[in-house]
């Protein structure tokens, strides 16, 4: 993006849509208007991109004219991942015209941000609703949002740091950056609604450059605080043309050679670091990858994966490369995205991530200093371990993020390292679109890769065109959110969504409870709609699926088996290290289902093993049961004088009558 020029000349040209592409927006766009009223207008928002003297390319924070219509055009197609966002976007409270801004005169506490954080997500929301709709009317809120923020001279806006402000308000400075980035890059019909550069800089002058000074634009942060903060900074110089700080912000993102704690360094090269020795006793170890802060949990070490993909992203936009080693700004011939960066450290790490949350073992965990003031040697700390809290987080937008765009650049999500972020996405792809058609995404405190659907290329997905989800997206009252599945509607938590095979994704080495011989797991339907998972037992062969989801309290299975099958239930990968947390014996059922309670709460990968125990047997896995009503003990029937039943202590055991 910086070029080694001097002022480069105002370019603008508007992006070519492909006619077929035209032809499948206009189809789409004619099938909605005849049976049901939209919320499209006439008016189709012109997407231009402009490269700023400086040589910026504007909008380009979190997306560029080409993505934005992408997304567009596959929002009035019903194409996913789009229209699925789209949908939850338009269920949140911002999509409303009426919603009012908070309009904070000064930000000096919790409250203030949180209302400042209100009119951020309120100007982009309807920024992304006047691109798709053309309804001019989404333009009204975000400029007055603007132009309040703009006139806040007094000079105490923002007038001192208060604990955790840098981690809560850098995601609200990117997003209202990419907004305004946005608006002013597109011409509205009526004049009054532009937004102008005078606009511009005021805003920059009177709001960011305050919360820049106060609290962003440091580059000492702990971990994935480092990137909530800095991810508002890079925005900021991009909206103001910022060539040094820009260049700035981009290596604080890549290596932030210069902070002065290197063991909690936030950056692309220090938290997904390569490790050469143990920390702890100075041995020297074969190099590999570890994403830092997973020794300190895992939804912490799953915020760096996906704020320091947010920004490399917004760094691609900009048309940037960077040293292959140092990180720093490099023409465009010398570099190298920083996707690509360290030989792919960042979509690597985020493998790792997602292998771990899915199931699989990472150790031998090495220890890694997480604190190494070079000012107090004597504060030193180190993560000695991998942190179990949080596992499973593969749940969320950082999942679906990852995916969709390493794909898009042509990363190998199949048959290599990376192919745990497919596997991660696969298992979790009813939850998330319950989460995505929700708008559940895009109200949070922290970045959850909100945004990531505005900017993905064409290539991204491939899924075709539905135009009875841009009916439903685009409807002026929107229907009852319901997920359907094989057209029957998923309620609960129904198994067949929710597992990992980790022998049908494993790679040679990795350590999980199963092998590459296992028989393969099948998903299977009854006649009456009924969805389930099948785990087909050879003789005294045990199987383990993983449940993805969280296990309640109180909770039970709701299975049936045509044999004896001995259930158990485990933490963790490696069984020899951790008792069971239950055990349970499940008779045969003669083809009916049984709701079979349990006694422990999951918050994490909880590991079912199956193992049988009168030769080859067949269980069925439908849902975890919420219903108590519907709990019910065992029954074990036998038409013989005596029955042989391993059982333990503890265990409920009745014969029915």
């Amino acid at each position: 993006m910086i070029r080694h020029l001097p002022l480069l000349a105002i370019s603008l040209f508007t992006l070519a849509i492909a006619q077929s592409d035209r032809t499948l927006a206009a189809t789409s766009v004619a099938s909605l208007t005849e049976p049901t009223a939209t919320i499209l207008s006439d008016n189709v928002v012109e997407l231009r991109e402009t490269i700023s003297p400086q040589g910026f390319v504007h909008p380009g924070i979190s997306c560029n004219a080409e993505t934005l219509s992408v997304m567009r055009d596959n929002v009035r197609a019903g194409v996913s991942p789009w229209v699925d966002y789209f949908e939850g976007l338009r269920r949140t409270r911002f999509a409303d015209l009426k919603q009012r801004p908070r309009l904070v005169r000064q930000i000096t506490n919790d409250g203030d941000i949180g209302a400042f954080a209100h009119d951020a997500h309120l100007a982009w929301a309807q920024t992304i609703l006047y691109v798709v709709t053309g309804n001019e009317a989404y333009r009204q809120t975000p400029l007055e949002i603007i132009r309040w923020y703009g006139s806040r001279t007094d000079e105490n806006f923002f007038p001192r740091y208060f604990a955790d402000s840098h981690i809560k308000i850098g995601k609200y400075v990117y997003t209202l950056c990419s907004a305004v980035d946005i608006l002013r890059s597109t011409t509205p019909k009526e004049a009054q609604l532009a937004v102008t550069q005078e606009m511009v800089s005021a805003l920059q002058q009177n709001c960011l450059l305050p919360i820049r000074k106060t609290c962003i634009q440091r580059n000492g942060y702990f971990m994935n605080q480092h990137s909530y903060a800095i991810m508002g900074y890079l925005a900021s110089t991009i909206l103001g043309d910022e060539i040094e700080g820009y260049k700035q912000a981009v290596e604080w993102t890549t290596v932030n050679a210069t902070a002065a704690n290197q063991g909690r360094n936030g950056s692309i090269k220090q938290q997904i670091r390569l490790v050469t020795h143990n920390d702890k006793t100075g041995e020297p170890v074969e190099p590999r990858l570890q994403l830092v802060e997973m020794g300190r949990d895992q939804p912490h070490a799953g915020g760096n994966v996906d704020n320091l993909l947010m920004m490399s992203k917004t760094i691609d936009f900009q048309k940037t490369k960077v040293h292959p080693v140092h990180g720093t700004v490099v023409a465009a011939n010398e570099g190298v995205s920083p996707v690509r960066f360290l030989d792919d450290r960042l979509p690597k790490g985020a493998a790792l991530f997602s292998k771990y949350n899915l199931g699989y073992g990472l150790e031998p965990w090495v220890s890694v200093y997480s604190e190494t003031d070079p000012g107090h040697p004597d504060n030193l700390a180190r993560y000695d371990q991998i942190s179990y809290h949080g596992r499973g987080s593969i749940g969320g937008n950082g999942t679906a993020g990852a995916y969709h765009y390493y794909k898009a650049i042509g990363l190998d999500l199949e048959t290599g390292p990376l192919r745990y972020i497919k596997a991660a996405y696969d298992a979790t792809a009813v939850g998330r679109e319950q989460l995505a058609r929700s708008g559940k995404y895009f109200d949070q405190l922290h970045n959850y890769a909100f945004d990531f659907w505005i900017g993905l290329p064409a290539s991204a997905s491939d899924a075709a065109p539905d135009p009875e989800k841009a009916k439903r997206a685009l409807a002026a009252k929107l229907p009852a959110l319901q997920v359907v599945r094989d057209g029957v509607p998923v309620e609960g938590q129904q198994i067949e969504f929710q597992f990992v095979d980790l022998s049908a994704h494993a790679l040679p080495g990795d350590r999980y409870p199963g092998s590459p011989d296992d028989t393969p797991l099948q998903v299977r339907r009854d006649a009456d709609g009924t969805g389930y998972l099948r785990l087909a037992l050879g003789r005294d062969k045990p199987r383990v699926f993983v449940l993805a989801s969280r296990f309640p309290q109180g909770a039970g299975l709701r299975l049936r088996s045509d044999s004896l099958v001995k259930l158990r239930f485990y933490r963790d990968e490696d069984f020899s290290r951790r008792s069971p947390i239950q055990e349970l014996y499940v008779p045969p059922m003669q083809g009916e289902w049984n709701q079979v309670p349990a006694t422990f709460e999951g918050h994490g990968p909880l590991y079912i093993q199956a193992t049988p125990l009168a030769g080859p047997a067949m269980i069925d896995f439908d849902r975890v049961e919420t219903d108590p009503s519907l709990i019910r003990p065992l029954a074990f029937e036998s038409a013989d004088n005596t029955l042989s039943i391993p059982s333990f202590v503890g265990a409920h055991i009745e014969k029915a009558i």
